[in-house]
């Protein structure tokens, strides 16, 4: 039921829906062929437009996210804050990927050796955190799939707090604006450890959201004031890949430089707040999106395993061998794909559920 005069709040979970939805379009887009079949009449342009907005958002938002809740601290206690909560499920994500992979390849098609180059090609990727495909030596070294957002995370999570504990105002403007800058210009060396450039250019995306939480910006604007915001920059934005080019975090992709990371901050913060408002709904899709939502991480890397270990491998021959309609198999594949993404989350969450509960009633006894 939808309440009338509902009002944001800052509570806990807050953002589950929005993340939940992230996760399940961020499964979407990587449905090898489904865009390049989905027809080119007038309502599925409209909705690719619409889902190019809140899409290439989304990375930005992600991060907006952290910096909503970022607490400054010494240098230490930020370093090992990320080093156990996100490096160390990073280096587990690339160490089951490459054993995987590595399985998975040979099964597939056979060869030892050039499996192994794949798979040391993939894992030397997870290793060096890095953002685009470039060859080393007899390698190709290829990013680890979208774990790479971590390793931008923590690159942009130290340097965020590392300015706050020396600016603040607009001096901390001035220093995240030559650090977006500094990030833009780093896009150009292509292999350059754990997604430098992308954290970089993220400090920008914690600061909006820092700022959004700091001066209760979510809280205290008004849905029209929101609206006058949120037409000029959706709008913009398809301006702007109509003449200029494309946006995409990924690859590095931003059409104006500096501008265009705030540009796309702006709008990963317009769509964020408009998910905030779809929290007065709860049914079962709503429900269904905050559990997602929660287990987001999770969902991140068991994601990030699934199609760089297998899934790119199966869907590129799956499709490509379909005798009949090409959509349906897409179709087929992305159904596929959540239930195994989805069902190995809350499978390795029960798990973890049980072996916790053994170890308490172990050490209680």
């Amino acid at each position: 039921m939808e309440k009338s005069g509902y009002k944001i709040k800052n509570t806990l979970g807050m953002f589950d829906l929005y993340k939940g939805y992230v996760m399940v379009t961020m499964i979407i887009a990587h449905t090898y062929g489904l865009f390049d079949n989905i027809g080119n009449n007038p309502v599925t342009m409209v909705i690719l437009g619409f889902t190019a907005v809140i899409g290439e958002a989304a990375m930005p938002a992600l991060f907006v996210l952290s910096g909503y809740g970022f607490r400054k601290t010494t240098f230490k206690k930020c370093l090992k804050r990320q080093y156990n909560t996100i490096i160390i499920p990073y280096i587990w994500t690339v160490i089951i990927t490459s054993i995987v992979h590595f399985f998975g390849y040979y099964l597939m098609y056979g060869g030892l050796k050039i499996t192994l180059k794949q798979t040391i090609g993939t894992f030397l990727g997870g290793v060096w955190g890095a953002t685009w495909i470039f060859p080393v030596w007899k390698f190709t070294i290829s990013p680890c799939g979208d774990v790479w957002f971590l390793c931008a995370l923590v690159v942009a999570s130290l340097v965020f707090n590392e300015l706050l504990n020396r600016f603040e105002g607009k001096m901390l403007f001035a220093a995240v604006l030559i650090t977006s800058i500094i990030g833009v210009l780093l896009l150009n060396i292509k292999w350059l450890p754990w997604a430098l450039s992308h954290g970089t250019i993220a400090v920008v995306f914690l600061y909006l959201g820092y700022v959004i939480k700091k001066k209760k910006i979510f809280i205290n604007i008004t849905p029209l004031q929101a609206l006058l915001v949120t037409i000029p920059a959706a709008g913009g934005f398809l301006a702007i890949i109509a003449l200029v080019g494309d946006f995409n975090m990924a690859y590095g992709q931003y059409p104006l430089g500096p501008v265009s990371v705030y540009f796309v901050g702006v709008l990963g913060c317009v769509c964020i707040y408009w998910f905030l408002h779809l929290n007065r709904f709860n049914g079962k899709i709503s429900t269904c999106l905050r559990s997602l939502g929660r287990n987001s991480l999770y969902i991140l890397l068991i994601h990030s395993i699934e199609i760089v270990a297998v899934g790119r491998y199966l869907q590129y021959d799956f499709v490509n061998n379909w005798k009949g309609n090409i959509l349906v198999a897409c179709l087929i594949q992305l159904v596929v794909r959540m239930i195994v993404v989805f069902g190995c989350t809350y499978g390795y969450l029960g798990i973890k559920k049980r072996v916790l509960a053994k170890m308490d009633s172990k050490i209680n006894k």
